[in-house]
This record gives structure tokens, sequence and C-alpha cells, in this order.
């Protein structure tokens, strides 16, 4: 029993030193440890984290402790497994297959050490299956090598070492590997829906002044708004989702300013001296009388007067604020998000029967949005 203990705690020893996901630096020490450990001969790879070796001229199975992979074979295994990684029985065969192939291009022609962890099982034929891992000359091992490549899951927290598993497979999510390649484009996989509404923030008070007296006077009005241009996002994700993405969001408001040089439009008066008969279709002529022949001049010089145009000055003009970014990570498979502009003023006035209004408003956005360098939603106001 305490042979047992001791091969036990030497084998964790040596894997603490040995292992982990970064690299560790060779030294006389450590490679004496590497050389002290049991030598192994691969002869077959059932799956891509159980196999049969040589140690010490005895044939053994071993399992990779601590990570779950594939069978190469089609199977309740396999369907089981596609349920626990919510994957399609056909992606988790497929990667069984590739994953017993990478398992044999990694430990092919190289020199490799066998750590036990001291916990076996027993097969359903009785044979005994140790649990360990397989050290390369590098320091690195093979159950690190297949969770970074998706071709193995880290289900269990039995084990203690240095060799982070959970940060292994969330290399392989992040990368889109193996168990965790997507059916679905990355450009493709995102539904988002925008909408856009200018808001009132703070309304002031209606002012009313009054110029002149009697007939003469005249009325004025103004009402002071500050406003506020906002973007609802909708954002949502397929299934299934294995790690959060990374989004960038690129949005601009445009904005509009009005000058309040707005001019009133007023029709004018038609000219007289044109008379339809109505017992004839034709178009009959009554001749002017000087009295409406100058009543008619008048009139046109007073419409000219009033409708006279303001040269070279604009009414209002459209401006695009600058391109700003939002960093997302989408960790759900559905969002809501809201985007606020800055604060601008407008102000409409009425004076002597004339309406016009002078300041800015929002009126529409730009939008895209980025997951890594890919688009996948655009929205431009239409100018």
């Amino acid at each position: 029993m305490l042979r047992k203990i001791h091969k036990f705690t030497l084998a964790i020893s040596c894997l603490l030193i040995l292992i982990g996901c970064q690299p560790v630096s060779d030294t006389d020490a450590q490679i004496d440890v590497f050389n002290k450990l049991s030598e192994v001969k691969i002869i077959k790879i059932i799956r891509s984290d159980l196999l049969k070796v040589i140690i010490n001229e005895e044939t053994q199975t071993v399992h990779i402790a601590g990570i779950k992979a594939p069978s190469p074979k089609i199977g309740k295994y396999n369907k089981d497994f596609s349920e626990k990684v919510n994957q399609s029985e056909k992606l988790i065969n497929e990667v069984g297959k590739q994953g017993r192939l990478l398992a044999r291009e990694l430990t092919q022609d190289r020199k490799i050490r066998f750590v036990e962890f001291g916990t076996n099982t027993i097969s359903k034929s009785g044979k005994v299956i140790l649990d360990g891992d397989f050290i390369f000359e590098n320091k690195s091992t093979l159950a690190e090598k297949l969770l970074s490549y998706g071709a193995a899951i880290a289900p269990f927290n039995k084990y203690r070492t240095s060799l982070d598993y959970k940060h292994c497979e969330e290399k392989a999510k992040k990368n889109e590997l193996g168990l965790w390649r997507h059916p679905v484009k990355l450009k493709h996989r995102f539904y988002v829906r925008s909408s856009f509404e200018s808001e009132n923030v703070n309304i002031d008070r209606v002012q009313i002044k009054e110029h002149g007296n009697g007939r003469n006077a005249r009325l004025e009005s103004h009402k002071e708004f500050d406003k506020q241009g906002k973007i609802f996002l909708e954002i949502r994700t397929r299934k299934p989702l294995f790690h959060p993405y990374d989004l960038k969001i690129k949005y601009a408001f445009v904005k509009r300013k009005d000058y309040g040089k707005r001019i009133q439009e007023i029709n004018s008066a038609p000219l007289r001296g044109e008379l339809r008969d109505s017992r004839s279709s034709k178009k009959r002529y009554k001749p002017l009388t000087s009295a409406e022949k100058d009543y008619n001049r008048k009139l046109e010089r007073k419409n000219r007067e009033y409708n006279r145009k303001v040269s070279g000055q604009k009414v209002f003009d459209l401006d695009s604020s600058r391109m700003a970014n939002i960093a997302l990570e989408f960790a759900s498979l559905s969002t809501n998000l809201t985007i606020e502009s800055d604060i601008v003023h407008l102000t409409k006035s009425t004076k002597a029967g004339t309406s016009y209004s002078h300041g800015e408003y929002y009126v529409g956005y730009d939008l895209e949005i980025y997951a890594g360098t890919n688009l996948v939603y655009s929205h431009y106001y239409n100018k």
C-alpha cells in the first residue's frame, strides 16, 4: 500500500513540474524527472483518449485522464456525446475519426513518457484501464493537444494538475475547432433589427410677444426643444453559442440644421378678364375696364414683392457625425441595446403668419456591426 501511495505522489509531482498550457523552460532537474517517467510504446489507438500501450514490457489500456473524446465508430456513445455538446451526430462521428488520426500523428515516431494518476477503472470486460497522461519532450501533453484542437472535451474536475483543462478547451471554442465547429458561417449567424427615434428631452414654455397696437398688432411665438436621437438595437444569434462573440458597433447620427430662413409660400391671385359663357363650350373674353387693369397691375406687384426669394441662402442642411465605436461582448442568444446621441437645441417660431425653425435635430443614423472582420449588419440613412 505504501509503495502505491509513493508511486502516486511521484506521478503527481512529475506532472505538476512537466505539464501546463504554457511552456516550461528546460533545466537539468526537469530533464532528469522526465527520464524517470515510464517510457511507452503505443500499439493501438482505440479513441483519441483511449490507447493500448506497452509499459514496462506489459500491455496496458490507458485512458487520458480528465478528458473525453468521441469514438471513430458510429453508435450510442457518439449519440450521447452529441447531446452533451449540442452538436450533430454526423459532426461527432467525423471528429472521432479525425481525433484518432490526430493522436496517431502527434505520437508517431516521438519519444513520449507516461504518468499514471493512480486511479484505475475496470472495463466491462474486466480489464484494468489506467488513468494518466502522455508527456512529450517539450513538456506538452497529449491531453493539452487534444483539447486545444477541439478533439476532446474536459467534463471532469477529477484531477488537480498544472494543466488548465478548461483554458485549453476555451481556446478551441474561441477558434471554433473540431467539436466546436459552427454549422453556420459567421457573417450569416446574426439577426439584427434596428430602429430610430428623435426624442424631446425638454420643452420650454411658449413665449408670445406682441408688436404694435390694434389692427396692426403682430404676434410672435417661440418654443424651444432639447432633442436627442436614439438607436434601438435587437441582436440575436443562431444556436449553438459556444463562446462569447466580440462585436464592434460603428454608428453615426444624422442631424438636420435649420437656419430659420424659410419663406412663406403664397399663390398669386388670378388675373381678371377671362369669362366662360355657360351657353357655349368656347371661351369668350370680356375686355377689362381701366379700373380692372389697374387692379391687376397692383396685385401682380404686391405678389412679386411678397414672394421674393432670398438668394444664396440655404433653409436647411444635413450633417453626419463622425463614426463612433462600441465594443460589445455578446454572450447570450439575444440582447437589446440603446445608443443615445448628444443633446441638441431647436427653436420653432411663428411670426406674422410665417412658421420657421432654427437649430438642430436628428433625422436618422448610419450603422455597421462587425463580428471580427465580418460585416454582419449595415444601415445607412438615405439622404
